[in-house]
């Protein structure tokens, strides 16, 4: 049973600017680790120019997690949008509507790992609607209510070594030969491409 925060105390208003803040934060960050994953991607493909793999291989990791990064961030996006069309139901209803559970949960819990400062106080304002019990069994996935493609994307860890290796692999491919009837296209530089769970 979902517990209920101390009555008054939820504003609807507030919500909303919390939820409109990250989404800003988020659209910023996601376009920043693209930026951070492309300078990256450049640099592998030089490191396999000079034939240095092992250099390589960790210049490939900023690249993984940047593109976990960003998966995170498009897939939190589509919970912001969520509840912020579903406050009304949120200020409404005496308990968390199951249908917004994922989506409330994997925002409380991503708030200490996705560097995005207003999902705490987004955080804060669950708080004040379902009480300190609810947020805290979100931020321990107490009841597997958080998403599982977001927490193994904001996941800190370095990245396994088979999808370092594959990334790397996949980056040796200098040219790419394509051919279409008598044409044949020819890749101008190493492509890096990073394989995430």
């Amino acid at each position: 049973t979902w517990s209920v925060g101390i009555m008054g105390k939820f504003k609807v208003q507030q919500a909303k600017v919390h939820l409109r803040a990250a989404k800003i934060r988020m659209q910023q960050s996601r376009n920043t680790k693209e930026n951070e994953g492309k300078l990256a991607r450049k640099d592998v493909a030089t490191k396999l120019e000079l034939k240095k793999e092992d250099l390589a291989r960790i210049k490939v990791e900023p690249v993984i997690r940047s593109d976990r990064f960003v998966e995170a961030y498009e897939i939190m996006l589509e919970y912001v949008e969520l509840l912020s069309a579903r406050l009304e139901i949120i200020d409404r209803e005496g308990v968390c509507p199951p249908t917004l559970l994922e989506a409330i949960a994997t925002l409380c819990w991503a708030a200490d790992f996705a560097e995005i400062p207003e999902l705490v106080s987004f955080r804060d304002t669950m708080k004040a609607k379902y009480g300190k019990k609810f947020v805290q069994a979100a931020i321990h996935n107490e009841h597997q209510k958080v998403a599982t493609r977001v927490m193994h994307r904001l996941d800190t860890a370095p990245p396994e070594p088979f999808i370092v290796n594959r990334s790397v692999a996949v980056a040796v491919c200098v040219r790419v030969r394509v051919c279409e009837g008598n044409r044949e296209l020819k890749s101008t530089e190493p492509s890096v491409v990073t394989m995430s769970k």
